[in-house]
């Protein structure tokens, strides 16, 4: 993958050791699935959890897009 590569699958791949490691930190059982939902600012996956049949969504903000307090204003 170059440097260049913006595509939704390209930014996907290179945050998925950041989101797994989010997973992990939100006790998402390892056989929950990950589908990509929207690339923009943000990165949002929808996540399906197999055991409760739940699903929820992670989002992964772009860093240096927004500083603390955006994004404290933009979660209440």
């Amino acid at each position: 993958m170059s440097a260049h590569d913006l595509s939704d699958e390209a930014v996907a791949a290179r945050l998925d050791p950041v989101v797994h490691r989010a997973m992990v930190e939100y006790g998402v059982p390892p056989g929950a699935t990950l589908t990509l939902l929207n690339v923009s600012e943000n990165a949002t996956f929808a996540v399906d959890d197999p055991t409760t049949g739940r699903r929820t969504v992670l989002r992964i903000h772009r860093h240096g897009y927004h500083d603390q307090r955006a994004i404290e204003s933009e979660l209440t």
